[in-house]
């Protein structure tokens, strides 16, 4: 596998001298062991089922508004598949579109690895789930962060958990605050 100089590398890049850019997630399909500066290129060609890995589902109350995110650490690297957020639409009784995006690091500084259009169903709070068409890599260990935006917000629509129950992240920088979520993960074929 080549190791490329320029972060948005081709087939026609020229071979690194330093640093050396491509996937560095060891648990994606195109883990590049020369690499070390991630270039947001990892793939998961999925193989078996999804299993349960991070979960916060104890909820306390309700609120949220049109932009929110929850930062979780990975504990089974390989690719997220599914993810559940307890929530309802926040223009109930009608649906609502909305965007998640899942990024590096804790909060939306980070790169962003992928992002999903889905439509909100309204209703009570509830786990709503969500397939990544194309699961995202994300490596054992390491801290992402979801991020759910809707284009507009007219009701509470997210549920939360204060005193910390996830002590591997939290929602909006809050150290206290979670919302109520659950990954799934598949393995990806190696390279």
């Amino acid at each position: 596998m080549a190791c490329f100089d320029d972060p948005d590398y081709s087939a026609d890049g020229e071979v690194c001298e330093s640093p050396c850019f491509g996937c560095t997630v060891p648990e994606a399909s195109n883990f590049n062991h020369m690499a070390e500066v991630d270039n947001a290129s990892c793939i998961c060609d999925a193989v078996g089922n999804p299993i349960s890995d991070q979960s916060q589902l104890v909820a306390g109350f309700a609120g949220g508004d049109e932009d929110q995110w929850q930062s979780f650490t990975v504990g089974l690297g390989g690719g997220l598949a599914k993810l559940a957020i307890e929530l309802t639409s926040p223009v109930t009784p009608m649906p609502s579109p909305a965007t998640i995006e899942i990024y590096t690091g804790e909060g939306i500084g980070g790169t962003l690895l992928g992002s999903l259009e889905v439509m909100l169903a309204p209703g009570p709070l509830e786990l709503q789930e969500f397939t990544f068409p194309d699961p995202i890599a994300l490596a054992a260990g390491e801290v992402y962060s979801f991020r759910v935006v809707v284009p507009v917000q007219m009701v509470i629509h997210m549920a939360f958990a204060d005193a910390n129950p996830y002590p591997g992240g939290s929602a909006n920088g809050d150290p206290d605050l979670d919302l109520v979520f659950r990954t799934q993960m598949v393995e990806c074929t190696s390279n």
